[in-house]
């Protein structure tokens, strides 16, 4: 076991990725967490991971689960989980020969490895040694691509171009500490209406969903093939008042659409009898700077009690 004084952060980029809300996220962690009566975490749709991490690197968790319907954000983490070390040596080696190209060989390298993953991800079985290549791929290219986004078209091929860096740095040591604290998560690639016999009373579960968009600048919900929706939103907010029956406690994090229209009442509506608090939260997936930095989220949580004095408990070293 390799052995770093740092706790493990999100190994990857991610649309939507909830590293910088941690402070305020924080603060809505149940109170059960501090005492053990809540042990158990969830997070339906996982993403890049920060409040799994932050949770794993604080708190003695009996059962983790995690999931996402991304196949291939999905399969990074089992490769993370399984076999990180052979990971590394092989992102080890793309370093070391992409820093050293010139400027044109890179942009070649980066098509070439974004065609071979697209061919890899075509196969209807994926075996071991497939997940190993698509996750290294992948990683490869969320470090090289345009913002650092995943997007695939309509035929589930990952389409996002080129970013012309000329250096990358993999945080190889980050990945082994995400890699030792996976070692015993439930790591699942499914709908999250499935996972329902996961949960507890003593589960907290987060969910961070692809936002709703409240305007064509900041809306990015095409992490795959099949968009999620306002359909998809309803369904989960009904998800989230059966595990609210179930004693769980839930908290999600969303757009505010009453930031672009005082009068969208979706949210409210949806998550009537939870506690629904506006925050302000960042973004950095709007290819415009016009369209980056703050833009009004909301927390929705059910009726469990908030951890006391959060911001003394934490440190974002």
């Amino acid at each position: 076991m390799h052995m770093y004084n740092r706790d493990p952060k999100p190994f990857l980029k991610w649309a939507g990725g909830k590293t910088l809300m941690l402070p305020i996220l924080r603060e809505y962690y149940p109170e059960g967490l501090e005492d053990g009566t809540i042990n158990r975490y969830m997070e339906p749709c996982v993403g890049a991971g920060a409040v799994l991490f932050d949770l794993l690197s604080h708190y003695d968790l009996v059962e983790v689960t995690i999931n996402d319907i991304n196949k291939v954000l999905i399969t990074c983490y089992r490769v993370m989980q399984r076999n990180v070390s052979r990971l590394i040596s092989i992102l080890e080696e793309w370093q070391r020969v992409y820093n050293l190209m010139a400027p044109e060989q890179q942009e070649q390298m980066y098509y070439e490895k974004r065609d071979r993953m697209n061919h890899r991800k075509r196969k209807e079985i994926w075996g071991k040694e497939d997940e190993l290549i698509i996750a290294a791929h992948m990683l490869f290219l969320n470090r090289t691509c345009f913002n650092g986004l995943y997007r695939e078209n309509r035929k589930g091929d990952f389409n996002v171009p080129f970013n012309r860096i000329r250096t990358i740095n993999f945080d190889f040591e980050n990945m082994y500490l995400a890699g030792e604290v996976l070692k015993n998560v439930r790591i699942l690639q499914q709908d999250f209406n499935t996972l329902t016999p996961y949960v507890t009373s003593r589960t907290f579960i987060y969910v961070d969903p692809p936002y709703r968009p409240v305007n064509k600048a900041v809306a990015f919900t095409d992490f795959t093939k099949d968009a999620f929706n306002d359909e998809d939103q309803i369904r989960l907010g009904n998800w989230a008042k059966e595990t609210d029956k179930l004693g769980a406690a839930i908290l999600l994090s969303n757009s505010n659409p009453q930031s672009g229209n005082e009068e969208d009442t979706f949210f409210t509506d949806l998550y009537k009898g939870f506690d629904i608090f506006p925050v302000s939260g960042k973004r950095s997936i709007s290819s415009k700077l016009s369209g980056r930095g703050k833009t009004g989220d909301l927390l929705i949580k059910n009726q469990y009690a908030r951890l006391k004095n959060a911001k003394e408990t934490f440190s974002d070293n």
